[in-house]
């Protein structure tokens, strides 16, 4: 789902064909949910425009901050959005990201998912783990062999990322292949 459009001129604008079709998203659209100092009627929709670009770089497969920790990612897309803390717990904008996320994820892209999961987690032990703590009897708690030899299993961890990685891009390239234009595939394309 392509949640904006880039023109020529640089200029983000929202898919409104895509996103006034599902009802969650329609929600977010309404020019009375808009109204603020800025959109006094809530025409120029500024507040939806800004919920949408919050979903896109926290969510997306592809936001630019993919890269980054579950956590990191959602506290840069607040930043670069100036969302509020009441406006984060918006329940339509919560039922907006929970349908995003249903509508943009396959099995491959949530096996992925878990994966980077997974490598953050690893990430965070091995900066954490303490090689010399003991216990009561003054034996090391962390068996360094099982930590030298978990090491030496991460190239192959990282080499099974990048190839699932892959797959999910090639799922993504040959469903957008199938069809011609502009025109997005449909459920069974």
């Amino acid at each position: 789902m392509n949640l904006f459009i880039l023109d020529d001129n640089s200029k983000i604008t929202i898919n409104k064909a895509e996103v006034l079709l599902i009802p969650e998203f329609a929600l977010l659209w309404e020019p009375v949910r808009n109204k603020s100092e800025r959109d006094k009627n809530g025409y120029n929709r500024l507040r939806a425009f800004n919920e949408f670009k919050y979903i896109y770089l926290a969510y997306d497969w592809e936001s630019p901050y993919k890269g980054f920790t579950d956590q990191d990612r959602k506290n840069t897309a607040v930043e670069e959005t100036g969302l509020t803390p009441e406006e984060l717990n918006d329940t339509k904008l919560i039922s907006a990201i929970v349908k995003y996320q249903k509508i943009q994820v396959t099995p491959q892209m949530r096996l992925l998912d878990s994966a980077y999961r997974a490598v953050d987690e690893l990430t965070f032990f091995y900066n954490t783990v303490d090689l010399q703590e003991r216990d009561e009897y003054n034996k090391h708690i962390v068996d360094s062999k099982k930590i030298l030899d978990s090491l030496g299993n991460l190239a192959k961890a990282v080499s099974g990322l990048e190839t699932l990685e892959l797959v999910v891009k090639k799922q993504k390239e040959a469903n957008t292949r199938l069809v011609r234009g502009d025109v997005e595939p449909g459920y069974r394309d």
